[in-house]
């Protein structure tokens, strides 16, 4: 029996609701971070409305003994408390609740089948903090595989094909644009295959309208505290390349001058952006020059959706393919790239990438099984072999591409703007291998058939019972139940390649992916620069000294010095790498729900006041 919920009645009220198999949070906004569940932002709210009393009879500070400071000061460092601890708390608290007889924990709450794509975001935001990082403390990791002579730089395990994905942030900013232009776009096109014209138009105006505000305001704060940590005296350092800091002006007048400029030219919507050939990094945090062009992005999306929104679908499919090899043959990459996120959401409408052969069947076996079983086993050799091969491209080196083992041939079949200078080769290859990988995991399907009914196994079930199932009254409401059985045996329908990105590590990431973008580089240039700056100069006095050494024949001692130099080296970056990893997932964390959420919400309550009724 379903047991219905006062909290889902009505939705209607709240917005329109899409359907579960196209879902997308707050229609559109690529970096919002995943809403993997219908109205899950109510019950979070509702949730940390409760935490605090929770909290304070946990550990006794609901006595009438303890004072208003105590209180306040428990107060702040709940907010300040990273997730992952409140978290924990809430899950002792909820332990010391539980009646010794054995209470059940509520189920978690299922996911939406496009939340891998937030968890994809959010592992590309930790290998983007990863390259930056990791290349300041190694360099040489830049280097292909066996790319030149001197194989003591160029035979590592993280040079390798594959491998280096793990730490290629050029590769993951192409993955952010494909995913950007698939989940701006999705939406609209979902209410366009209804036949909902005039809710589609609604629904692409609301994403235009917040589109900037969504990408720019948390921008504002960001760098609001960059320029912050500039006055103050030798906290915001440069980092060995000279690169990182951003001038500090003699008044603090001059510096929000200097600020303002600058940020007034980052989002101007009209500025020139020619490719890559132009880019512009503000001063106060350099990687932000990937948001002009993922507006100017998402602008070319809105466009195109706007322009063949009653046209015939193929004729739709048709302009966008043309749209995309005339940008990539241009140089703008990037918009094509938008492109073919855009034309990947149409793709998934037309041809959906559920797993007909994982439903149930009425008998134990059939005959018929066999071509299910089949068309299965093909679509698992297809898609990992694409899966591998976008792995392989996106981990195109940026030195010496052309002369690495595995990509000297792909160096030669590029179009011919990109020929000649390894950036634009790498450029190509990695875009390419974005598609691709999208592709794969889109149409990934599940490993088995049958499956344990365990959270993780129904986290992307859409038609058992855990699920929420709407309902259109005859007053016009949507009402949404719950049924709260669980059956013993379903099928499990979780692709197998979208797994490790619905994990719940992967799904926190999605979650803190645009503040962890926007933090780790003020992060690493105050935290990190602390054991970065003294190993380096370290470093180079030693070669100093070993070189001195050499000169007057002792080969013997001077190796001797750079060893124990480089262990030191190595120390250092492990103790630098914890410390300032753990600081920047602490920042982004509390940067998300003290800034990037309530933006959000800021963003979606002005539209509604603004919209007409």
């Amino acid at each position: 029996m379903s047991k219905t919920r006062s909290e889902y009645a009505d939705v209607e009220a709240r917005g329109p609701l899409v359907d579960t198999q196209y879902f997308v949070p707050d229609g559109n906004d690529a970096e919002e971070g995943p809403r993997s569940s219908l109205l899950s932002e109510e019950k979070q709210s509702r949730r940390g409305s409760r935490a605090w009393p929770r909290y304070t009879r946990l550990w006794g500070f609901s006595s009438p003994g303890v004072s208003l400071a105590t209180k306040s000061v428990l107060r702040l460092l709940i907010l300040l408390a990273p997730s992952f601890v409140t978290s924990l708390v809430r899950t002792v608290c909820n332990a010391r609740r539980r009646s010794p007889a054995g209470g059940r924990a509520a189920p978690k709450r299922p996911l939406s089948p496009t939340a891998y794509l937030d968890g994809v975001r959010g592992v590309a935001a930790l290998v983007v903090y990863v390259f930056h990082w990791s290349y300041l403390w190694f360099p040489f990791l830049r280097q292909g595989w066996h790319s030149s002579a001197d194989v003591s730089q160029t035979d590592l395990f993280l040079q390798r094909p594959v491998v280096r994905v793990l730490h290629s942030g050029r590769a993951s900013v192409t993955v952010f644009f494909v995913v950007s232009g698939y989940v701006v776009a999705v939406k609209t096109l979902t209410m366009i295959h209804r036949g909902q014209p005039d809710r589609a138009l609604d629904a692409l105006a609301g994403s235009l309208f917040r589109r900037p505000l969504r990408l720019y305001l948390p921008i504002v704060v960001a760098t609001l505290i960059s320029l912050m940590l500039v006055r103050c005296d030798g906290i915001f350092q440069k980092d060995p390349t000279g690169a990182g800091a951003p001038p500090r002006g003699d008044t603090l007048r001059r510096q929000l001058w200097h600020w303002w400029a600058h940020m007034v030219h980052m989002v101007n919507p009209f500025r020139n952006i020619d490719g890559r050939a132009n880019l512009y990094s503000p001063p106060y945090d350099g990687n932000l020059w990937t948001i002009p062009i993922e507006f100017k992005g998402s602008l070319l999306v809105f466009v195109l959706l706007l322009a063949f929104m009653k046209a015939k679908r193929w004729l739709h499919i048709a302009a966008a393919l043309w749209f995309t090899f005339w940008l990539a043959q241009l140089g703008e990459l990037d918009m094509a790239l938008f492109c073919l996120g855009m034309l990947l959401a149409e793709l998934s409408l037309v041809f959906p990438p559920g797993d007909k052969s994982s439903e149930p069947d009425n008998t134990v076996s059939t005959t018929g099984n066999r071509p299910r079983h089949s068309l299965r086993t093909f679509r698992h050799v297809a898609t990992l072999f694409i899966f591998f091969i976008a792995l392989h491209l996106l981990s195109y080196p940026e030195n010496g591409g052309y002369k690495s083992p595995g990509f000297r041939t792909l160096s030669i079949y590029v179009p011919i703007f990109y020929r000649g200078l390894e950036d634009k080769m790498q450029w190509f290859w990695i875009s390419v291998g974005s598609v691709l990988f999208i592709l794969a995991l889109m149409y990934s399907p599940p490993l088995s058939r049958y499956g344990s009914c365990g959270d993780e196994d129904t986290a992307n079930i859409s038609h058992i019972s855990t699920l929420p199932v709407t309902a259109r009254e005859p007053s016009g409401a949507i009402s949404v139940s719950i049924d709260t059985g669980r059956p013993e045996k379903q099928p499990q329908n979780q692709p197998l390649l979208q797994r490790p990105f619905t994990t719940a590590f992967a799904q926190y990431l999605g979650r803190i992916s645009y503040a962890l973008y926007l933090a780790h580089g003020t992060v690493n240039h105050t935290v990190g620069t602390c054991y970065l700056n003294p190993a380096w100069y370290a470093w180079l006095s030693a070669e100093a000294v070993a070189l001195d050494l050499r000169g007057t024949g002792l080969s013997d001692a001077a190796d001797a010095v750079l060893y124990r130099s480089w262990s030191t080296y190595v120390d250092s970056a492990i103790w630098g790498t914890l410390v300032n990893t753990f600081v920047l997932f602490w920042v982004a964390d509390v940067f998300c729900r003290g800034v990037d959420v309530p933006m959000v919400k800021m963003t979606r309550a002005l539209g509604n006041w603004a919209w007409k009724k």
